[in-house]
C-alpha cells in the first residue's frame, strides 16, 4: 500500500490490477510509474507484464530491458545455491610424520567455495560446519573472503551477510588429527533468508551433496618416469647408435605429478648383459639391475639420475640391440596411476664386416725438388691396435722404419692428426726419369685383425742447375771463382771453359758428384799453371743429358 506513483496522471486502482490514467502524452515526452509488491509464497521466480493503451493504438505490452527479446515479461529471479558447484568443500591432507596413513599430528585444510548462481541477492547468508570427530580446530586458521568468522570450535560459523547474484565466497580452515583413524568425514551447511539449509558437496566424488571424506587415498600420488639416451649419433627416427668400445649415457628423470609427497621412491634399471657400467649416481646393484633409492620426493618435484655404460671392444658383426629398461615405484602411488612408470630405450651397436673407418695420411708439400724435403701427417681411426708407415721408392725399395722412432715415442689417439717429427729428403732421383713418385702408406690393424691402409703420393722433380758466384772475376782481387751446380742424383759432371769464339781453354773437372748442390773453386789458372788472360769466357756444365752454360769476364 502507498507505493504506487506516477510522474503524470492519476492512480485509478492498485490491486488486483494497478491502473494509471496517464492522460495526454505529447510526442517525445516520458512518463515513469513505480510500485512495490511483497512476495507472499515460496516460488522459483516472479513473472509480470503490463500494458499501455490509448485512443490512437491498441494495447502494447511492456518489455524486460535485461533480455534481447522484445515485448517480453519482466522476470525476477531469486538467489540460488542448487547448482553442483555452488557449495563445494575440498580437503588437503598433509602427512606430517610421513607414515603414509592418517595419524595424530597430521593436518587437514578444508576449502569451502560458495557461489550464488542465481540472479537475485541472498540475504543473511550463514555457513556453519562442525569440527569433525578425531580432530581439533587449529587456532587462527579460519578465513573468509566475505563476512565475519563468528565462532570456530566446536562449530565453525561464518556470517557471510548479503551475497549478490553471481558472487562467490571462499572459506578456509584447518584441523589437526588427534586420533589414529582410517578416515575423517565432514560436511558443512549454508542457509539464507531465501534458501533452505544446503549441504556442502565433495568435488572428488560423482555423488551430489555428499560429505567430504579424507582417507588414505588422499595420501596417494602419481610418479612418472622419463628416460633418454646420449650416444655417438641419433638419426631422424630417434634411433641411437654406438661403436665398439664406445660409451653412452642413460638419463632418468622422475617427477611427482601430484600435490602430495611421494615416499620411498625406487628407480630400477636393467642394463644389457654385454655392457659395463663405468659410472653412475649413488646406486645399489640388485641382481641384474641397478636401483636408486629416494626416501622422499616432494609434491610436483623431480629428480634426475644417470649412468654411463661402455660397449665391449669386440662385438658381433651386424646390429646388436642394447636394450635398457627402467621403472619406478613408491610406497604411496595410486594403483590406477602406474601407466607412466616404465621406460625403455635401445642403442644399436653396428659392426661392419669390412672396415668403414680408414686411416688418413698426407704429405706437405706434395711436389718437391729432389734436394728439398716434405713432411708427413697421419691419423688413425677408432679400434686401431697396430700401425706402421711404409715408403715405396721408385726403384722398388720399401722403407719400413722411417716413422718407427716417432711411433715408439708417441701414443696415437684415434681421429687426431699427428705430424711425423722429421722430414723426408729424397736427395736424388733413383731412375733416369726427370720426375719420380714416392708412395707413403699408413697401414693399420683393428681389434678384429682386419687390415686397412691409405696412401699419399709425393712427386719428386729433377733439379739440375749451374750457378756462378760472380760474373766478373779479378784473380788478384778475388781469391777464387766459385762454380756451384746442382744435380738431381749422383753422376759424372764435366766443367769446361771456352773463350767467346768457342775455343776450348781449360777443363776444370770431370768427376762423380753427389745429387744436390756441389761447388768447384777455380783460381783463374789454365793448363800447366798458366794464367788465363783478361777477356770474356764461357763456363759449361755437362752431366748426363743436362747441359748448361754461364758467361763471365776475367779482368787482370
Amino acid at each position: 500500500s502507498g507505493t504506487a506513483s506516477t510522474t503524470q496522471g492519476t492512480i485509478v486502482s492498485t490491486s488486483p490490477v494497478l491502473e494509471v490514467a496517464v492522460g495526454d502524452v505529447p510526442g517525445g515526452s516520458t512518463v515513469t510509474i513505480r510500485f512495490n509488491v511483497r512476495i507472499v509464497d515460496k516460488i522459483a521466480r516472479v513473472v509480470n507484464q503490463g500494458y499501455v493503451s490509448c485512443a490512437e493504438i491498441e494495447a502494447i505490452p511492456t518489455d524486460d530491458p535485461d533480455t534481447p527479446a522484445r515485448k517480453d515479461p519482466t522476470v525476477t529471479d531469486p538467489p540460488m545455491f542448487n547448482d553442483a558447484s555452488d557449495v563445494i568443500k575440498s580437503d588437503e591432507l598433509k602427512d606430517i610424520d610421513r607414515d603414509g596413513s592418517i595419524s595424530p599430528g597430521d593436518l587437514i585444510t578444508y576449502t569451502v567455495n560458495i557461489h550464488n548462481s542465481g540472479y537475485g541477492t541472498a540475504h543473511h547468508v550463514v555457513f556453519s560446519d562442525s569440527i569433525p570427530a578425531n580432530t581439533e580446530f587449529v587456532a587462527g586458521s579460519a578465513s573468509t573472503t566475505h563476512g565475519d568468522i563468528v565462532s570456530s570450535s566446536p562449530i565453525l560459523e561464518v556470517a557471510i551477510g548479503t551475497l549478490e547474484g553471481g558472487a562467490a565466497v571462499t572459506i578456509r580452515f584447518m584441523v589437526r588429527v588427534i586420533d589414529a583413524v582410517s578416515l575423517i568425514r565432514n560436511q558443512g551447511y549454508l542457509v539464507s533468508d531465501e534458501s533452505e539449509k544446503h549441504p556442502t558437496d565433495d568435488p572428488d566424488t560423482p555423488e551430489l551433496d555428499d560429505p567430504t571424506v579424507t582417507d588414505r587415498e588422499d595420501l596417494m600420488t602419481d610418479v612418472s618416469l622419463r628416460q633418454w639416451v646420449y650416444a655417438d649419433s641419433t638419426d631422424e627416427q630417434n634411433t641411437h647408435y654406438i661403436s665398439e668400445a664406445g660409451s653412452y649415457r642413460i638419463v632418468l628423470k622422475v617427477k611427482n605429478l601430484e600435490d602430495f609427497d611421494a615416499y620411498n621412491v625406487r628407480i630400477v634399471t636393467f642394463v644389457p648383459d654385454s655392457v659395463d657400467v663405468i659410472s653412475s649416481d649413488p646406486v645399489t646393484p640388485v641382481s641384474d639391475s641397478l636401483m636408486w633409492n629416494i626416501e622422499f620426493l616432494a609434491a610436483f618435484d623431480s629428480v634426475q639420475v644417470s649412468l654411463d655404460m661402455r660397449v665391449p671392444t669386440i662385438m658381433p658383426f651386424g646390429s646388436t640391440y642394447l636394450i635398457s629398461r627402467s621403472y619406478i615405484e613408491c610406497d604411496n602411488e595410486h594403483p590406477q596411476k602406474r601407466s607412466n612408470n616404465g621406460a625403455i630405450d635401445s642403442v644399436i651397436c653396428f659392426v661392419p664386416e669390412t672396415p668403414v673407418l680408414i686411416p688418413s695420411i698426407e704429405v706437405n708439400p706434395g711436389n718437391i725438388d729432389v734436394v728439398d724435403s716434405t713432411q708427413v701427417r697421419i691419423s688413425i681411426p677408432e679400434n686401431t691396435i697396430s700401425y706402421e708407415l711404409w715408403i715405396y721408392l721408385s726403384d722398388g725399395t720399401i722403407v719400413k722404419d722411417f716413422a718407427d722412432d716417432f711411433f715408439n715415442s708417441t701414443d696415437l689417439e684415434p681421429d687426431v692428426w699427428y705430424t711425423i717429427d722429421h722430414f723426408f729428403k729424397p736427395g736424388r732421383l733413383l731412375t733416369d726419369a726427370d720426375r719420380e713418385e714416392v708412395v707413403f702408406e699408413i697401414r693399420i690393424t683393428d681389434n678384429r685383425k682386419r687390415f686397412a691402409s691409405e696412401r699419399a703420393i709425393l712427386t719428386v722433380h729433377s733439379s739440375d742447375y749451374l750457378v756462378l758466384d760472380r760474373n766478373v772475376f779479378r784473380p788478384f782481387v778475388d781469391e777464387h771463382l766459385e762454380v756451384r751446380f746442382k744435380l738431381s742424383y749422383r753422376r759424372t759432371a764435366v766443367l769446361d771453359i771456352y773463350d767467346i769464339a768457342g775455343k776450348h781453354i781449360h777443363k776444370l773437372t770431370e768427376a762423380d758428384y753427389q745429387g744436390g748442390w756441389n761447388a768447384f773453386l777455380w783460381d783463374g789458372m789454365g793448363d800447366g799453371g798458366q794464367r788465363i788472360g783478361s777477356g770474356v769466357y764461357i763456363i759449361t756444365l755437362r752431366s748426363g743429358e743436362f747441359k748448361s752454360w754461364k758467361k763471365f769476364i776475367i779482368i787482370r
